[in-house]
């Protein structure tokens, strides 16, 4: 039987990089068995195996895949290992049995140095580079020992002049990714410190900072892979992959706070890293100015994304001051992306955001720029959910936004909270219009016919389960 477990485990990477589609059918639903434990996109995404079947499908060539959320509603998830929608790293995912860590671990690292070597046999060395130094967060949890050598040869001899000038480690660095040397650069102007920050070896770091690596050069482009935008600093990527102490050595080598598309404190905030937070706020950051190009604060970000820990580190650097502004705006964006779920709802409300306020646009602003554009894509026939959300956000209130995206985790959380499903946004639509032709959940069904006890139920459930996610 153990001998059968080990072939089946063995075969999961070969059935998913034969599979088309990668399907994950997530719908919010209550427990056959125990009507106080509720399911759905949140459930999968803290479940080990579900995480590992997700990563290796992000190893395989085709990387994509849908989340069915009803029979209406799905979402195309084309997301790097470790930087995107479905979760963390499977080794910091819940294991019934513990044991099954150590039977995972062989398999991933496998599938991973498979995908290296196809990325050199393709020559994408991008895509190489990325994997290479992801591979800390990546195996994070679990016992396994990086991949480092699949380039071959003596790093002395792959630069002019030798290696006299450099640490043995930074040599061997830049051999396995390809440079010459510690200031060189590619195409997307990441360089060697910003693929290092990657990693967060702060050895590693130090001794490129000692051979005149800019601490505090940004790259030129947006990179994909990672789910960063352009112009993001070695420092931002070190919080946003919570390498905390490669970020404390920027910090001392004298890497700005403050700069970018993407600040390093929102950048924190949308990847949970309260401890990073911590640090940044200590090194000058303020979380009450620090805003990105579209004008978001750490904590909007933050709740976009629905991270809890993260809100309430910024709540405490803010001195428990946030303003009703930021707050409105922090729960309408918790429901347009990733952060429709009741614990974030519930914590927003009690820090007074107010679940009937129409969404507070900025005037004349990159974020109105961009919403503008959208909803023109969505007039002219491109429906997707952010073309979907902007084409009905001016004057919508939460609700909208959480029916839109379905996240009926986070409706149901506000209608419990007394949100009203009756008023309008500037285009005359209600949450209750809007709802039509969706497939809901049985307890917002019995919502939009004025019965909320289902709904006050489930937002008390998933209260009492805060790892729920939707």
């Amino acid at each position: 039987e153990s001998s059968g477990l080990s072939r089946a485990i063995e075969s999961i990477p070969a059935y998913i990089a034969k599979s088309s589609f990668f399907f994950v059918l997530s719908p919010v639903i209550q427990s056959s068995g125990d009507q106080d434990t509720l399911f759905g996109p949140g459930s999968w995404s803290e479940r080990g195996w579900c995480r590992v079947e997700r990563a290796l499908r992000e190893l395989s060539p085709e990387n994509s895949w849908i989340m069915i959320k009803s029979q209406t509603e799905l979402e195309l998830v084309a997301s790097p290992v470790g930087a995107g929608g479905g979760g963390g790293a499977p080794g910091e995912g819940v294991f019934t049995v513990a044991g099954d860590k150590r039977k995972l671990a062989p398999i991933l690292r496998q599938t991973l140095r498979r995908k290296l070597l196809l990325s050199l046999k393709s020559k994408d060395l991008e895509a190489y580079r990325v994997l290479l130094n992801l591979q800390s967060v990546t195996f994070r949890g679990l016992e396994v020992k990086p991949t480092s050598d699949l380039i071959p040869g003596d790093p002395a001899d792959a630069a002019p002049g030798g290696s006299e000038s450099r640490s043995p480690e930074v040599a061997h660095f830049l051999h396995q990714n390809g440079f010459k040397s510690v200031t060189d650069s590619d195409s997307r102007g990441w360089s060697t410190l910003h693929y290092a920050a990657l990693g967060g070896d702060p050895s590693l770091i130090r001794c490129l900072l000692e051979e005149q690596a800019d601490v505090n050069l940004q790259t030129k482009k947006d990179q994909p892979l990672v789910g960063l935008a352009s112009f993001v600093s070695p420092l931002a990527i070190s919080v946003f992959f919570r390498h905390n102490e490669a970020a404390r050595l920027l910090l001392a080598a004298k890497a700005k706070v403050e700069g970018g598309l993407q600040p390093a404190l929102n950048l924190a905030g949308i990847s949970n890293n309260p401890e990073g937070i911590r640090i940044l706020c200590h090194a000058g950051c303020n979380p009450h100015t620090t805003k990105d190009i579209f004008g978001f604060s750490a904590m909007e970000a933050a709740a976009g994304q629905g991270q809890v820990e993260a809100v309430e580190e910024i709540l405490r650097q803010a001195g428990g001051r946030v303003s009703s502004w930021i707050l409105n705006r922090a729960l309408f964006l918790a429901c347009c992306f990733r952060g429709g779920k009741a614990e974030m709802i519930h914590r927003l409300i009690e820090m007074r955001a107010d679940v009937n306020r129409p969404y507070p646009f900025k005037g004349f602003s990159f974020e109105a720029a961009f919403m503008v554009a959208k909803s023109l894509q969505h007039r002219f026939g491109k429906v997707t959910n952010i073309n979907k959300i902007s084409y009905h956000s001016s004057g919508a209130r939460p609700v909208i936004a959480a029916i839109l995206s379905a996240q009926y985790e986070g409706a149901a959380a506000l209608i419990a909270e007394g949100a009203r499903l009756d008023l309008p946004n500037k285009r005359g639509c209600t949450a209750i219009d809007l709802a039509q032709g969706q497939d809901l959940p049985f307890f917002m069904t019995e919502a939009l016919e004025g019965r909320t006890g289902e709904c006050k139920h489930v937002a008390k459930a998933a209260l009492e389960h805060s790892y729920f996610e939707v």
